[in-house]
């Protein structure tokens, strides 16, 4: 069992770093520690939300589970191609926008921030896309609850409180840092 925690602590740590990393390399700017230290809690928080809600939601409805996440897939690569559908002039092009819409089911959101303007309509996007994974976990964590019955399992409480209230402060982490970087770069 406590292998079992460190396996899933060092492979969450190690997914939120490699979020993070990807981020810095996408600013031009450079990265500084109170930007890593940001960006890293706001990768484990939401990460970490989005996977107990989708991992609890397999546990309970196994054949169910493949469905809702190609859906969520398609849906997010739907969305990212045609936002992007006047820069696409061959199909290929969409490939990019495919493997961002798994990137996005999973919570791994990234965006390029090189000036004022950049930062403000990336945050705008991050908002939305907040927004509306938030309403997923909800409704898958909600339908797993009301699957899950009283006498179950003792993290049932926990596990619904933690996904929503993690995955709401992963928005106020977000949302300071890119005030801070707002200030601090652009004025």
């Amino acid at each position: 069992m406590f292998l079992q925690i460190l396996v899933l602590i060092s492979s969450l740590l190690s997914i939120s770093w490699g979020a993070v990393a990807l981020t810095s390399l996408l600013i031009d700017a450079e990265y500084k520690i109170c930007d890593y230290t940001f960006d890293m809690l706001w990768n484990v928080l939401a990460i970490s939300s989005r996977v107990i809600t989708l991992a609890l939601f397999a546990s309970q409805y196994k054949y169910c589970f493949a469905a809702v996440v190609t859906v969520i897939c398609i849906l997010w690569a739907a969305a990212i191609i045609y936002m992007e559908r006047e820069e696409i002039s061959h199909a290929h092009e969409c490939i990019p926008g495919l493997v961002q819409g798994i990137g996005y089911t999973f919570n791994i959101f990234q965006v390029s921030l090189h000036d004022k303007e950049s930062v403000i309509v990336g945050f705008k996007w991050y908002l939305l896309y907040w927004c509306v994974t938030m309403i997923q976990n909800i409704v898958l964590i909600s339908v797993w609850f009301a699957a899950v019955s009283d006498a179950d399992p003792w993290y049932r409480i926990p596990a619904l409180v933690y996904v929503i209230v993690a995955y709401v402060l992963s928005l106020l982490v977000k949302t300071f840092h890119t005030k801070i970087r707002e200030r601090s770069e652009f004025a």
